[in-house]
């Protein structure tokens, strides 16, 4: 698939958001503005990253392709799943290590690869689309859903990545369909209002990795889940709709975001382990971890810490440049 501008953007928007959301982690229960711009991002930016890479699927997979799949897919997830162990501290407790348990941010790897393999078969269902909206609400009712495989999340994420596979599909337009710049703004600024007013919309973000029966009232649950959906999907696209799809400064960090999300866990991880966060526990001073996020997406995005950290994150693909290589030389 060729490279789209106007997509680059959109990931490079979408990721810089994950990382400041990271970045201010920590404290999120302790200072209401960080809190309520946490949710507000968490709102839609996850199932908008699902949403583009669904824009990039493949409607056949072929034998090359599943390879191809393992090699960017699995192998970074094994390799940054045991990294993020260590970085934690939990070598010692080596014998509970659950590869199927995803650290912290890998749980996009593991349902990025259900996905891709899935879609082939999903895109043949009539109405797949509306069905999986009904899949997303219906798998809070399986009390054992959870993290495990990241089940929860593949499916709630699900309607987001057949969304945009039919965008692309269809040729459909976001910049058409949200033509109007001033409704989207006003839209922006209802949904982050909710975030600030109502705790209700922070239950809705971070149901989506749970059952329903976890949740003091069942029927609330689902209810949250309906919101969060169709929130998602109108505040996502508000969102969208604003961003240039013009070549700009930043649109080649788009090509980075794998390596951007994969790495920037490990360095809060660090941060974090040598007291780095000490010094924002005042709220004012908490308030420049947002700054301090967009920093460390454009230090990541850097073709230094790209050089680095390429071996790591595609092995396969790095050996087999260094024999093809070897073998011009020669």
């Amino acid at each position: 698939v060729p490279r789209i501008v106007y997509y680059d953007n959109i990931k490079v928007v979408l990721i810089t958001m994950v990382v400041v959301g990271h970045s201010m982690d920590l404290f999120v229960s302790k200072n209401e503005w960080l809190r309520s711009i946490y949710v507000f991002i968490s709102l839609f930016h996850m199932p908008m990253f699902v949403f583009v890479s669904g824009y990039f699927a493949k409607a056949e997979i072929t034998t090359k392709q599943i390879i191809k799949t393992i090699e960017i897919v699995c192998i970074p997830y094994i390799i940054f799943q045991l990294i993020q162990w260590i970085i934690s501290g939990h070598i010692s407790n080596i014998r509970n290590y659950n590869i199927l348990n995803p650290g912290w941010t890998l749980w996009y790897l593991q349902s990025l690869l259900f996905w891709r393999l899935l879609t082939p078969i999903l895109i043949k269902v009539p109405f797949i689309v509306p069905l999986s909206l009904f899949l997303a609400i219906g798998c809070g009712f399986i009390e054992k859903i959870g993290i495990e495989l990241s089940l929860s999340k593949t499916i709630v994420f699900l309607p987001f990545f057949l969304s945009g596979f039919f965008f692309r599909k269809n040729n459909y337009d976001i910049k058409k369909i949200f033509s109007h710049k001033l409704l989207s703004i006003l839209l922006i600024i209802l949904f982050y209002c909710l975030a600030v007013k109502f705790r209700w919309v922070d239950k809705a973000v971070f149901l989506n990795n749970s059952s329903y029966y976890y949740q003091n009232n069942i029927y609330e649950a689902v209810l949250y889940r309906i919101f969060y959906l169709m929130i998602a999907f109108i505040l996502g696209f508000s969102v969208l709709s604003l961003i240039p799809d013009r070549c700009l400064f930043f649109s080649k960090i788009g090509r980075k975001t794998l390596t951007i999300y994969l790495t920037h866990p490990l360095l809060f991880i660090g941060l974090q382990k040598i007291g780095f966060y000490n010094y924002f526990l005042n709220d004012n001073l908490s308030l420049l971890l947002i700054p301090i996020g967009v920093v460390v997406t454009l230090l990541l995005a850097t073709d230094i810490v790209e050089k680095v950290v390429t071996p790591i994150i595609y092995p396969v693909q790095y050996l087999k440049q260094l024999i093809h290589t070897s073998r011009c030389s020669n």
